[in-house]
């Protein structure tokens, strides 16, 4: 204990905030209290135990215990600080965005994957011989990120493709989409990407992008409404409820998308999507109703979950629903984002 007067050290301090934390039921109480001790210092959670002697001052006192006192009625330590790690960038986040998650990343790296390809094909074709500068320009991909939140799938598409795309960030919150804004600057791609406010796909409408759009990739609401309730403090009491509210079974914006994207995509364009684990079977029989796709594909999360469907739409709209059943991703052969590899199909 420091004597009267004496100010507060960071080994004197940093033990009560984790001792705190721990009573009020915060996982990983040690974690949580460096990264807000290191937030309001300025530093990397390292140097705080090289500079254990430090002291602090007063502002700084108080604005830790602010912090760690928010942090122990349970508001995300994201929100606290203004940023999450997304694909190894950082990204602005504030209540009006879902927290970006390593299951998000998933999604990324499947679509990566498949549009890299198809990149790569586009290119290949723009170069031969009598193909002039309008079409490598046709060849750049069009992509849409369905309900954007903080941007952190358009931006990190956008970044890993560079020119060769061009991607379409909707979000129906124009609160979100001002904060994918920032981040896109931020990561200095907001020359490649277009932030539409509306409905899932429909502000694509009044710029004539039916049957143009490479792929579709979504993070939709997929949460029964029923569970929000029970999920964690951090997330039912702060995330907004607008990004994970699903409806009764976690699948109603899944029904309103897939149609949809049936109409924006081109030929053999990729619709993939992030989900509940347990969520498969229901997706498919979605997919399987409409006429646009063939057979979707199934990726599993880090933790060996089925988290994202990925699914090409036909060459033609198919009359018969379930017509080409046992065709891989994109009819005929398989071409999904890994190979057409079907993991953990629910």
């Amino acid at each position: 204990m420091p004597a009267p007067g004496e100010p507060l050290t960071i080994g004197q301090i940093l033990p009560r905030a984790i001792g705190y934390l721990e009573k009020k039921g915060v996982e990983k109480p040690r974690l949580e209290a460096e990264v807000l001790l290191s937030a309001v210092l300025g530093l990397e959670r390292i140097q705080l135990y090289v500079q254990f002697e430090r002291p602090l001052t007063s502002q700084e006192v108080d604005r830790y215990r602010e912090l760690v006192a928010q942090r122990g009625q349970r508001v995300p330590t994201a929100y606290l600080v203004g940023h999450k790690e997304f694909f190894s960038l950082e990204f602005k986040v504030t209540p009006a965005v879902l927290i970006p998650r390593p299951e998000t990343e998933r999604l990324v790296e499947v679509a990566l994957s498949w549009l890299k390809r198809q990149a790569e094909e586009k290119e290949a074709l723009a170069e031969l011989p009598g193909r002039g500068a309008g079409v490598r320009e046709a060849a750049k991909l069009l992509v849409a990120d369905v309900g954007t939140g903080s941007g952190v799938v358009a931006v990190t598409i956008a970044r890993e493709l560079g020119e060769r795309c061009h991607v379409y960030a909707l979000d129906l919150s124009p609160e979100a989409l001002a904060v994918a804004a920032e981040n896109a600057a931020r990561h200095g791609v907001e020359s490649r990407i277009t932030f539409l406010q509306g409905d899932l796909l429909s502000p694509l409408q009044a710029l004539g992008l039916e049957g143009k759009l490479e792929a579709v990739l979504s993070n939709p609401p997929y949460i029964p409404s029923a569970l929000l309730d029970r999920l964690a403090p951090e997330v039912s009491r702060y995330e907004p409820r607008l990004a994970l509210d699903g409806g009764v079974d976690g699948l109603a914006v899944f029904r309103r998308l897939v149609p949809q994207a049936g109409v924006f995509l081109k030929p053999g364009g990729l619709l993939a999507c992030e989900m509940g684990e347990d969520q498969g079977k229901g997706i498919e029989q979605i997919i399987r109703s409409q006429g646009w796709f063939g057979e979707p594909a199934f990726y599993k999360d880090y933790a060996g979950r089925p988290r994202v469907v990925a699914v090409e739409r036909r060459a033609e709209w198919a009359e018969e629903v379930g017509a080409g059943e046992g065709a891989g991703l994109g009819g005929g052969r398989a071409r999904g984002p890994d190979a057409g590899r079907s993991e953990g199909e629910g």
